[in-house]
């Protein structure tokens, strides 16, 4: 069994052979028993071609996704899709099912990649020319699993807005080239692959802005000296009296950023002594360091304004209270007297109808309609530039184009309404208002409009 193709994205195939080679061996012998019909089932077992391929990957000490996996909200999550796990790679065969592909890309390889279950996803696909000898296997080598099925998908659909790294695998019995054809598929420019984990928006009255911008200033270096081993981003935004902390992460991993910030809040509100949160030295000294340099911000601001006294009590409620507020959001308000601002605003409220609209559709698609892949990659890239002000931006955003192209696609015919809508009523009707969202945001970009809609 060899590789002949390989659609990669977000540098997945460099990665995989780079970091992973043995895993990457493991799957190809899985793949070569699989498709050989080298596997055997323990008696009893339901003879399914996903259970043939688990069990082929099962042999060489990869993991059942077959266990109930929370969220660190409570979310029961499901990773059946994704295949068996091993060091943070998961591989599954194709299935000839356009909702089985939406599912293992868009929604739990999502999942499984934000909180750290997956780092890369693999899927492994016949090339359409390529009969495998298993009969179990012959379903994941149609047409609609084919290798150049998912790949054909994935270039219409680009430049994609999945935020994670996955690999394609196009498998047949004889290599036609030395080393696999590889595709590096475009990515969304505007979608980043850090996640926010902690967002917090304090608003701080004059006499305490300074020492409350120092001490949320510090939790980056807090951060950096008792969790040395988690790669994080701290910014620190203004906008007049309210400052925004947000930390963003590789991983989207909540759990170490949240318990950083609920220990130094602890510290900083003096319900908690520094030793009992930190055994590091330097720690130790730089945050009795920062809470003397708090109150010394807040004696000099009482020179200036006339704080009374207990002002330190007070800031700290402030700080107390603004930390445990979950993902607040600061109400950023912009006055000019130019028709740029009102028209970017205009534009931003229209981009945030269509998500309603394209999500709204989305509900009225079949299970197994093939455009949930291309509407949910279209979602994607809308959520992207929702924020965005600058017009020029978005009307160069691959958004934008992407839903003009789905419109026209229902529009031309190319798109059967009444095969995809399983409320065609309430579909059409989603249609015909993401078209007019649309057309209002074309105008006010300058791009074109589509008519008839």
């Amino acid at each position: 069994m060899y590789v002949e193709n390989v659609v990669s994205y977000l540098g997945a195939w460099e990665k995989l052979s780079a970091t992973f080679p043995t895993e990457l061996g493991e799957i190809l012998c899985a793949t070569d028993a699989y498709y050989g019909g080298r596997v055997n089932l323990e008696s009893g077992t339901d003879t399914y071609s996903r259970n043939y391929w688990e069990k082929s990957l099962f042999d060489l000490g990869w993991q059942l996704n077959d266990q109930v996996h929370y969220s660190p909200t409570g979310r029961r999550i499901n990773l059946g899709s994704l295949g068996p796990t091993k060091n943070g790679v998961s591989a599954q065969v194709s299935l000839a099912n356009p909702s089985w592909f939406h599912r293992w890309l868009f929604s739990q390889g999502t999942l499984a990649v934000r909180y750290a279950m997956v780092k890369i996803p693999v899927l492994i696909a016949p090339m359409r020319r390529y009969e495998p000898q298993a009969k179990y296997a012959r379903v994941s080598s149609s047409t609609f699993a084919s290798f150049e099925y998912f790949k054909d998908q994935l270039e219409t659909i680009a430049p994609l807005s999945v935020q994670f790294p996955f690999v394609l695998l196009g498998v047949s019995e004889s290599a036609q080239l030395l080393l696999p054809a590889v595709t590096e598929i475009a990515s969304d420019p505007n979608i980043t692959t850090e996640k926010i984990v902690v967002d917090r928006c304090i608003e701080f009255s004059p006499e305490f802005h300074q020492a409350g911008l120092g001490i949320l200033s510090y939790f980056g270096e807090f951060l950096r000296e008792n969790y040395p081993d988690k790669d994080a981003k701290v910014r620190i935004e203004q906008h007049g009296l309210k400052v925004r902390l947000t930390v963003e992460t590789e991983d989207g991993n909540t759990e170490v950023v949240e318990k950083a910030l609920r220990d130094y809040q602890l510290v900083m509100t003096g319900k908690a002594k520094p030793e009992q949160i930190t055994t590091s030295d330097k720690a130790l000294l730089d945050l009795r360091n920062e809470l003397r340099i708090t109150q010394f911000r807040l004696e000099s601001q009482r020179d200036i304004i006339g704080v009374q006294n207990r002002q330190i009590d007070t800031l700290m409620n402030i700080l107390g209270t603004g930390f445990e507020a979950a993902n607040s959001r600061p109400i950023a308000i912009q006055i000019s007297p130019t028709f740029h601002n009102s028209n970017t605003a205009t534009i931003n409220s229209h981009i945030s109808a269509a998500i309603e609209q394209a999500e709204e559709l989305s509900e009225c698609l079949s299970p197994d309609a093939e455009l949930r892949v291309v509407l949910a990659d279209l979602l994607g890239s809308l959520s992207a530039v929702e924020t965005e002000r600058n017009v020029e931006k978005l009307r160069a955003s691959p958004a934008l184009g992407k839903l003009e192209r789905f419109l026209r696609r229902f529009q031309e015919g190319t798109a059967s309404v009444s095969g995809s809508l399983q409320n065609l009523e309430k579909g059409k009707d989603a249609i015909f208002a993401l078209a007019k969202s649309y057309n209002a945001i074309a105008a006010l970009c300058g791009l074109p409009q589509v008519p008839g809609m």
